[in-house]
């Protein structure tokens, strides 16, 4: 293993704070800076019985810190107007406060946006509006901290969040008012730096897409907040530890994609695991950051625990072992055993279960960080197969991904964990080459399906891929806020299903669309959560939920795609990334009801000849 990179940024806080003071005596200071609420205020305390006139504000999402801070009391009415700069618009101001109004309620209205100078020329700021229980009214503003910076993977610049400094002498003059680097900033960027010069060193290889990639580990330590919002009904996690590994990992693969030649988001980028361990820590000693790389090797090998019963739904992911057994306890209903090897050479399996009519593969994991999958694919297969259809089940399609998943959850069990969701080359499983034991373990299944189907359902196969997203906001705050290529997944809209079919299967394909929808509105605990997040979804991201078709109260789309593998897949998105407890359990049973839906009323209408 090669120590690519390993600093400490600071200096610590108080340090820095004592700078400014000097710099500018007696003026009053306005600082927004990345540390924790608690040492905010321990700063603000130390440096007044210095002399020293100090209000420290977060910089990172600072409408709802700001809201977080001074709620509004008892028969308050806070207005909150976003800003719309003219370079910019609206919309990524119109989400910042998320989840602020679920949290405040009717005490809190989000007030259309305000037009405004391009933050090229001048600070954005919301406009706070309360008005007290008497009727008396004040107004104060909401600085964004932002600043541009080039794009980790290339293109246009970003507006990061960044440190700034507002310094305002006695008689009111301002002294300074702009940005100021903060530690936190400064180790970002040396991260990409160190990222840029592994990905040019890969890319200069002549087997860079042959041979195994790399395992690149990021470890950034420091005072990193997590915000405590009880009462909020689904998922309130608001965590600058889980922003900065989805920043890590994101801004590494488009800057491995640039050095290789692609487009930022291409999923055939080969290059191994970009993976951040983002460790919350004192911030005394400012921020460290280590960059180590090596050259991926197989994994050790485990011993295997034998397949028992299978594990209930419970209120957590599964681990490896319970989802090996789940599947093992499958073979009482006459499953036949399919195995390959994954990329680091640990067993995928899969069942086959011969029966009547049109076939169905289920499919799960194959983005390891979605985990209600596994264990809803394990009760359609027992459902269907006790039917005696024609099915095919793999539960965890990417198990290298899986691995790691477990690994980066003993650190922080309620964090996305994105680094997690593609293969260990680092591309997603549809990408990589067929010989690849993921893409074999499907790819096989969904041809013995069709090929036992030929005289007893027409060939005709129905893809249910159970898939997951973030149940909470996702964010990239310092490379300008939205997640570049997956900004339509930054906020949860409840259960949503996906239809890509061949021209031909359009009927049955939709009726199966259909069919899930309707399952999913039938049930009244799921239908309320996907109104309450597609309300959510209205209120901070307008365009994409005008844009959202719908099925009653469940999100859907659907496309023809013409050289698809199978007759026609159904997609089926639960906002499980990061979800415990009865939420976990209500989106394994979303995710059950979905699939059987689909594949009764996809088996229901192709009928084989016999059936007719």
């Amino acid at each position: 293993m090669a120590v690519i990179l390993e600093r400490r940024f600071g200096p610590p806080l108080g340090e820095a704070l004592r700078g400014l003071a000097a710099a500018h005596p007696g003026a009053r200071l306005e600082v927004w800076c990345f540390e924790p609420a608690a040492a905010r205020r321990a700063a603000e305390a130390a440096l007044a019985a210095e002399g020293v006139r100090l209000r420290l504000r977060a910089a990172w999402k600072p409408a709802l810190h700001a809201l977080l801070e001074d709620p509004p009391a008892p028969g308050e009415r806070l207005d909150l107007a976003p800003p719309a700069p003219a370079d910019l618009g609206p919309a990524r101001f119109v989400q910042e406060p998320w989840p602020a109004p679920a949290l405040f309620g009717r005490a809190l209205r989000l007030a259309p946006p305000v037009p405004c100078a391009p933050v090229a020329e001048a600070a954005a700021e919301w406009r706070l509006r309360r008005v007290g229980p008497e009727g008396s009214a004040r107004e104060t503003r909401i600085l964004a901290p932002l600043r541009r910076r080039p794009a980790p993977g290339g293109g246009p610049d970003v507006l990061a969040a960044c440190g700034w400094v507002r310094a305002t002498a006695r008689d009111g003059a301002i002294l300074r008012d702009g940005p100021w680097e903060t530690p936190l900033e400064t180790a970002l960027a040396a991260a990409f730096e160190a990222l840029g010069g592994l990905a040019e060193a890969e890319a200069s290889r002549p087997d860079r897409d042959a041979g195994p990639g790399l395992d690149i580990v990021l470890r950034l330590e420091g005072a990193f907040e997590a915000l405590e919002m009880h009462g909020f009904r689904d998922d309130p996690s608001v965590d600058l530890a889980e922003i900065l590994h989805e920043e890590l990992h994101f801004a590494g693969l488009e800057i491995f994609a640039r050095a290789f030649g692609l487009a930022p988001g291409d999923r055939t980028l080969r290059a191994g695991r970009i993976v951040p361990v983002v460790v919350p820590a004192s911030g005394e000693a400012g921020v460290r950051l280590r960059v180590t790389a090596r050259r991926q090797r197989p994994a050790a090998a485990r011993t295997r625990r034998a397949p028992g019963a299978a594990a209930g739904p419970g209120e957590r992911p599964w681990t490896a072992a319970e989802i090996r057994a789940g599947l093992g306890a499958l073979d009482g209903l006459g499953g036949a055993a399919r195995r390959e090897t994954s990329l680091r050479g640990r067993p995928i399996e899969g069942r086959v279960f011969a029966g009547d009519g049109a076939g169905v593969l289920v499919t799960a994991g194959q983005h390891a960080n979605e985990p209600s999958g596994p264990p809803a694919a394990l009760a359609i297969a027992a459902a269907l197969a006790g039917e005696r259809a024609a099915c095919a089940v793999c539960p965890m399609e990417n198990p290298d991904g899986h691995a790691l998943y477990a690994r980066l959850r003993r650190l922080a069990p309620r964090h996305m964990h994105h680094a997690a969701r593609y293969t260990a080359l680092g591309a997603d499983l549809t990408h990589l080459p067929p010989q690849a034991g993921e893409r074999a373990m499907r790819d096989g299944l969904a041809a013995e399906l069709a090929g036992a189907g030929e005289t007893a359902g027409g060939g005709a196969v129905l893809h249910l891929s159970l898939h997951g997203y973030p149940a909470h906001e996702w964010i990239r705050p310092f490379t300008g806020y939205l997640p570049r290529g997956f900004e339509g997944w930054s906020l949860p809209r409840g259960m949503h299903l996906i239809l890509r079919y061949r021209a031909e299967a359009e009927g049955r394909a939709r009726a199966a669309l259909a069919a899930a929808a309707a399952a999913l509105a039938g049930d009244g605990e799921i239908a309320a959560f996907n109104a309450r997040q597609l309300d959510a979804l209205a209120l901070h991201a307008p365009e994409a939920a005008a844009a959202q078709a719908r099925i009653g109260p469940v999100g859907v789309a659907a496309s023809v795609v013409a050289d698809l593998p199978v007759s026609a897949m159904l997609i089926t998105e639960a906002p499980d990334e990061t979800v415990e407890g009865p939420g976990f359990t209500m989106l394994v049973r979303a995710q059950v009801m979905a699939g059987l839906a689909a594949a009764r009323a996809w088996r229901s209408t192709v009928r084989t000849p016999t059936e007719a």
